[in-house]
């Protein structure tokens, strides 16, 4: 089975970030633990104008996927749980424009790093590699072990994805072994 790296494209330079969202709560290394004390749904404020991006996948301050790529997920694999975020642009004359939900996902996390996988000092992943024995077939999965989000899908899930027509969604073929 493929299976891709799923990223914010590096087009995308100047993406929305929800001002109000506490990094402390909504983690880049969001844990089991941590999502289920988050809010079922969060308002968050967003500096927006016309220079401003919307991508379908936001980054910080944790992954935030849109509708599209929810419903895709949720598709796939009935077991992933979510929690919404709606953003809303702190100047009103944007609220049609801008106004959107986002979903924080938890997925199962799956010790599945090889041997080979090259780690920089401070836990940054430098070359992901995939232990072939420990995917069990599964469409969508966090790496356990890295310092950040390492969200995985088969080549089914980013085919589904990109159906969609995606705004600033990459996927990097994953190296497995």
């Amino acid at each position: 089975m493929e299976y891709y790296l799923l990223r914010q494209s590096v087009r995308v330079t100047n993406a929305v970030r929800p001002g109000d969202l506490d990094q402390w709560v909504y983690t880049a290394r969001m844990t089991h633990d941590d999502f289920r004390k988050l809010d079922t749904l969060r308002n968050a404020y967003i500096e927006y104008d016309r220079s401003r991006e919307l991508p379908d996948l936001l980054i910080y301050p944790t992954y935030l996927v849109s509708d599209d790529i929810r419903k895709v997920f949720a598709m796939y694999d009935d077991s992933i749980s979510f929690k919404g975020v709606q953003l809303f642009p702190a100047d009103e004359k944007w609220i049609r424009e801008a106004s959107r939900i986002y979903w924080v996902y938890d997925c199962v996390t799956v010790d599945c790093l090889h041997a080979d996988t090259a780690v920089q000092p401070n836990g940054a992943i430098k070359e992901l590699v995939l232990d072939r024995r420990k995917l069990d077939g599964r469409d969508i999965f966090k790496v356990r072990g890295t310092a950040e989000n390492k969200t995985i899908v088969s080549l089914a899930v980013a085919e589904s994805i990109l159906r969609r027509n995606p705004y600033g969604v990459t996927f990097e073929k994953a190296v497995i072994r």
